[in-house]
């Protein structure tokens, strides 16, 4: 397909698939969009607005039950209002009604895809094995469709897959930090681009 004569190209997928598909397509001058596979971060500093940043943050993990390319996919949060934040963040994710997508009051849905549970439960098991918290969801639901909990960790770190493989799912983890710097470094630990 890159040897057609195209005036542009637009690709979702692999970061690796995405990086050939630039040297392909770079030297060719033409238009070039990449919507490439990601693990995105965001970090909760000392001076916010607990209250206003969990819902936010909610929001931007669980939406379409996690399933946009732009999810918030890990949250690292300032020592100083982590606490707070932890229990506003579930306290936001209790609230979420599960239920038939074409419904008002519906705000999490089934996933697309059914190999996505299996996904979704490794990094679970992956997570619990290795130390981190449990603190709402964890499971699929026992319903017609692929539906999996909304799921909440702490006391994650790297070395679990849940904070360095793309999740595609209702699943965050978040990890305390004690400074910007330490945020910076570990939002940028990532091997997604």
């Amino acid at each position: 397909m890159l040897a057609q004569p195209v005036d542009g190209v637009f690709f979702t997928g692999s970061y690796a698939t995405g990086a050939r598909i630039a040297q392909e397509v770079g030297p060719r001058m033409i238009k070039l969009q990449l919507e490439l596979g990601g693990k995105d971060p965001t970090y909760v500093c000392e001076d916010v607005d607990v209250a206003a940043a969990a819902a936010s943050l909610a929001d931007g993990a669980m939406y379409n039950a996690g399933q946009s390319c732009c999810s918030v996919e890990r949250i690292y949060v300032h020592a100083k209002v982590h606490d707070a934040f932890v229990d506003a963040f579930v306290r936001e994710v209790r609230g979420f009604r599960l239920g038939d997508p074409a419904s008002e009051d519906t705000y999490i849905g089934p996933l697309t895809r059914a190999p996505q549970l299996e996904v979704l439960e490794r990094q679970v098991a992956d997570a619990k094995d290795k130390g981190a918290k449990l603190l709402i969801g964890g499971a699929r639901l026992p319903a017609p469709g692929h539906w999996f909990e909304p799921t909440v960790f702490s006391h994650v770190d790297h070395s679990m897959e849940l904070m360095r493989e793309e999740s595609f799912g209702p699943i965050i983890g978040i990890q305390k930090v004690g400074s910007d710097d330490e945020a910076v470094r570990l939002m940028n630990d990532t091997s997604t681009g």
